[in-house]
């Protein structure tokens, strides 16, 4: 048992998909939480038991601690966003709530994306300050894909880009550019070098903090998806051939081999 006054240390590492290092300070509830670790080591998939004890918890840091051992899945998350509700009423300014915060809206953005989800809308500024959004494109095959002109990876992918949006666009095959620039010079200059030729191009100029990418779940650059003609995603991922062959069987189109003509 943990005495009244003492401290019970929780080292959750942010790095590994888990939450900060924080400390919960001793007293009651300090023995149910013993309690709550002691039974989920021995029985880590009794999810339910530690729904239970996050429903009953009065402290939300506490809370905190118990709901993140839950699957980061559709059918759990909602209990993290509860949690999360809880710290933002009742401590507001504290460093772990807004740690958990940030926590819960990018897992928000990879639960909301799943396979077989419908794709959260997407509304922009085009290069010429017009207003498009992902909807118009309803009907056809979408690549969202996110990039910048600073990054290398996404500039060496784009001539890949190039030549798959001209190889299927006439089959119903059209890309959603989402950008993470700065500025509007650097991020009309990436496209004009490297000839994106589509009209879906975005970009909002508040990179990593900007609400699509929360959306979304990006963590890194390049990143897309792919949704179907009802805007439901059905591949992720999709780099190098990847994407080719993904277009191939949804446009199902069959190779000829040079002996077969």
């Amino acid at each position: 048992m943990i005495d009244k006054g003492s401290h019970l240390k929780v080292r959750l590492d942010q790095h590994h998909d888990e939450l900060p290092c924080y400390e919960v300070e001793g007293d009651a509830q300090n023995v149910q939480l013993k309690e709550w670790l002691d039974y989920q080591m021995q029985h880590p998939s009794d999810y339910q038991y530690t729904i239970n004890y996050v429903d009953t918890v009065s402290n939300p840091f506490i809370g905190m601690v118990a709901v993140s051992s839950l699957p980061k899945n559709s059918k759990y998350f909602d209990h993290y966003i509860q949690q999360n509700e809880r710290l933002n009423q009742q401590h507001p300014h504290n460093a772990s709530t807004k740690e958990f915060n940030q926590f819960v809206q990018m897992h928000k953005g990879l639960v909301n994306t799943q396979i077989g989800k419908i794709a959260p809308s997407i509304k922009g500024a085009t290069p010429q300050g017009d207003t498009i959004s992902l909807d118009s494109f309803k009907g056809k095959y979408v690549l969202i894909n996110f990039w910048a002109s600073w990054c290398r990876p996404c500039r060496r992918e784009n001539p890949l880009l190039v030549k798959t949006y001209h190889a299927y666009k006439d089959h119903g095959f059209e890309i959603f550019s989402v950008s993470l620039d700065r500025n509007l010079e650097k991020w009309t200059g990436g496209i004009e070098a490297d000839s994106l030729a589509w009209k879906g191009q975005i970009c909002d100029f508040e990179r990593w903090q900007s609400p699509v990418l929360q959306e979304y779940g990006v963590k890194s650059i390049p990143y897309n998806v792919l949704i179907d003609p009802n805007g439901k995603i059905i591949a992720k991922h999709l780099r190098g051939i990847k994407l080719d062959n993904k277009l191939k069987e949804v446009f199902d189109i069959i190779e000829t081999s040079p002996s077969q003509h």
